[in-house]
């Protein structure tokens, strides 16, 4: 099933995230300014589903110490997301290696909060390993391009 797509807007965020399946977005304003960032820091998407969105993600550009280029992928859905698993899984992965031959990116970096097991098994079917570095409440995944 192909899934309809546009630009990602931060107003979207306000939709998504006091429904999003990562509960720590429910409760605190702070994903406001992480909405404002995600749009001007690098492409991003999002996905709707009868006018609503479901999930919006992007990839924030960075240039690393020693010059290669890096994203830092970030996600976030809502449980209507959980019905289009598949499609959104499929959709994720294609726009996240067309963005990294677009940007020449050499690798792909992003953290998942502790106890999120469905952020954690999304990241290694994406093709994501786990670092050895984590904080007390997340763990750290790369994905070499």
């Amino acid at each position: 099933m192909l899934l309809p797509i546009r630009k990602y807007r931060p107003e979207d965020s306000e939709y998504l995230c006091p429904r999003a399946i990562e509960m720590l977005l429910h409760n605190t304003d702070s994903w406001r300014e992480w909405a404002k960032l995600n749009a001007v820091t690098g492409p991003a998407y999002t996905c709707e589903i009868d006018g609503k969105p479901v999930v919006s993600a992007g990839v924030r550009i960075l240039k690393a110490d020693n010059g290669e280029m890096v994203g830092w992928p970030w996600f976030v859905m809502n449980e209507d997301a959980r019905k289009y698993r598949f499609s959104l899984f499929r959709m994720t992965k294609h726009i996240l290696l067309m963005l990294a031959r677009e940007f020449n990116l050499s690798r792909l970096v992003t953290d998942s909060q502790k106890g999120f097991d469905a952020s954690q098994r999304l990241l290694e079917h994406l093709g994501f390993r786990r670092l050895p570095n984590e904080t007390k409440i997340q763990y750290f995944y790369e994905m070499r391009l």
